[in-house]
């Protein structure tokens, strides 16, 4: 079972080069209209048509057998999802080897600054016009067993209607790109992603994955099973008084999940955060108040922590989770999804978020030497 291919996100290779910080440094310090002038968007340009990667440190015997790209700050689609084709030729001739590809996710926050994609958009024309030319990108970009990730949408304080109309989009869009996957032969692994603190992800509702799935009943679209953003949804389950403290650090809500989904899952994100420690520090926190104790909370929220954290208590549970995961489900390759404690080695990415370079090259190691052990 330690045949897996083990991948590192391109931007946390890409951490110490100007690709990955000019983009991070102007979304923090510039507005929008800032950001749109000419000469900052050519810096922009250049840095994603020559990015850098740390290839000669993470992709070394016994480290990372290659990349996860994500398609949000590369210059490969336009706003209207057409392909850039020299864009893609240009990435193309530098030979990274991606393996897997995170599809574009939902910022109406930043749209016109990132490509913004809603799985539950109400138009299905764009949505297939979009996903299938990011299932043609992937398919140019990978190598075996192309896969590409999708989050599906989320809500601040929806109504039941709201919920129910998103789960029935969701699943009319996917049932009319199942051809489309299936044709490329590019696999689509719907992410699971957590709810909480007044917003609402449709992946968080095991029922509604499992129904997903029978419902396309395609070879090709199937789960990506994010560990530790099933561990942020096990604290929203204790919250809810769903889940005991005792089922928070023996990750019961991850063999839920295994459960539901059993069979379904062809890819996996790897990264640790210590929301089942939550309720020790914060199980009286009050989420209608926006207080110290709070904000506290949010910062450990999806901290995408490398391996290297894992408190030894809690190692036998962490790998029981995994001696299901690749036992009953078809996986061939898994992202350490750890993001990069620091940019250019001085701007802080998210604090107390990600890993050091050491951090990142030892999860690793740590996590081929598991595999051989269950």
């Amino acid at each position: 079972m330690n045949n897996q291919l083990i991948l590192l996100p391109f931007n946390t290779a890409c951490a110490n080069s100007m690709y990955y910080a000019f983009p991070y440094v102007a979304d923090l310090l510039l507005p929008n209209s800032l950001a749109k002038l000419p000469v900052l968007k050519n810096l922009a340009m250049y840095n994603l048509r020559n990015p850098k990667p740390d290839a000669n440190r993470y992709l070394q015997p016994g480290g990372y057998d290659g990349y996860e790209l994500s398609l949000e700050l590369h210059g490969l689609l336009d706003y209207d999802w057409q392909i850039k084709q020299s864009a893609v030729d240009k990435f193309q001739s530098f030979n990274f080897p991606i393996q897997t590809v995170h599809g574009a996710l939902a910022h109406d926050y930043l749209k016109k600054r990132y490509l913004s994609f809603n799985l539950a958009d109400s138009n299905q024309e764009m949505i297939i016009r979009a996903i299938e030319n990011q299932i043609k990108v992937t398919k140019q970009l990978c190598q075996a067993q192309p896969i590409l990730v999708f989050h599906t949408a989320y809500f601040f304080n929806p109504d039941d209607q709201t919920v129910l109309s998103a789960k029935q989009r969701t699943i009319s869009n996917l049932m009319a790109v199942r051809e489309l996957a299936e044709k490329y032969e590019v696999y689509l692994g719907i992410e699971n992603v957590f709810s909480g603190l007044g917003t609402v992800n449709l992946s968080s509702d095991l029922e509604f994955l499992h129904n997903l799935m029978n419902t396309i009943n395609s070879p090709y679209i199937k789960i990506t099973f994010d560990w530790g953003h099933a561990n942020c949804q096990a604290f929203t389950e204790y919250c809810q008084g769903n889940l005991t403290r005792d089922d928070l650090i023996n990750f019961k809500y991850h063999h839920l999940f295994l459960d539901a989904l059993q069979g379904q899952i062809i890819y996996s994100h790897v990264h640790y955060n210590d929301m089942h420690l939550c309720e020790l520090e914060y199980g009286d926190v009050d989420f209608a108040k926006m207080n110290r104790k709070l904000i506290k909370l949010l910062k450990r929220i999806d901290q995408h922590l490398p391996l290297t954290r894992i408190d030894q208590q809690y190692q036998e549970a962490f790998e029981k989770t995994f001696q299901r995961l690749l036992y009953e489900n078809p996986l061939e390759k898994i992202c350490l999804e750890i993001h990069p404690r620091k940019i250019f080695k001085v701007l802080p990415y998210y604090q107390p978020s990600g890993g050091t370079a050491d951090e990142i090259e030892q999860s690793a190691g740590l996590f081929r030497k598991m595999l051989k052990t269950i």
